[in-house]
């Protein structure tokens, strides 16, 4: 259990690194608005990292659905959520690995150009905050890597579907 009385919550590896990656977020649009420049690299970051939260939120309620007992609403003995779930795991990791092994290093390496080895870069943000910037966007990309292997581990074990088993029983790290 997270919760331990007298202690308080036990948070594991991947609570951190998930507080960690959400403080980076918040300071790298915190001290954009503070420059006033950057928005639009927030804003290309945000949409590249969060184009996968609707899926990963319906992929974690089916995920609660299939561990949960068959309900009266079932087709075949299996609620909708169970029957969906490893359609939805398989679409997540699909998107998940596409945007964090293709599109968001493609984006981040143009930030990296722009802010550093461009005039207009170098004018509206200083170089000590596009350097603490990227280090907070490349530190995201690299530290995603636990979850991108759970989501290539998915997409290598392709649909599971009719066996009651998904691919692997999640894509956050072990």
């Amino acid at each position: 259990d997270r919760w331990q009385k007298g202690v308080g919550p036990v948070l594991s590896a991947a609570d951190y690194m998930f507080l960690g990656h959400h403080a980076a977020t918040s300071l790298y649009m915190i001290s954009a608005r503070l420059c006033e420049a950057g928005h639009m690299s927030a804003m290309i970051l945000m949409f590249t990292g969060e184009f996968t939260a609707p899926i990963m939120n319906v992929l974690r309620i089916s995920r609660t659905a299939s561990n949960d007992e068959i309900s009266a609403h079932s087709i075949l003995g299996r609620s909708l959520l169970q029957v969906i779930y490893p359609y939805v795991e398989y679409l997540f990791a699909l998107f998940y690995a596409t945007f964090r092994i293709v599109i968001g290093p493609i984006c981040a390496a143009h930030l990296t150009y722009d802010i550093l080895l461009t005039k207009k870069g170098r004018k509206n943000v200083p170089v000590g905050l596009s350097v603490v910037w990227l280090a907070m966007v490349w530190g995201v990309l690299f530290g995603s890597i636990p979850w991108i292997k759970g989501a290539l581990t998915i997409l290598r074990a392709g649909l599971n579907v009719g066996s009651g088993d998904s691919a692997i029983s999640s894509i956050d790290p072990e």
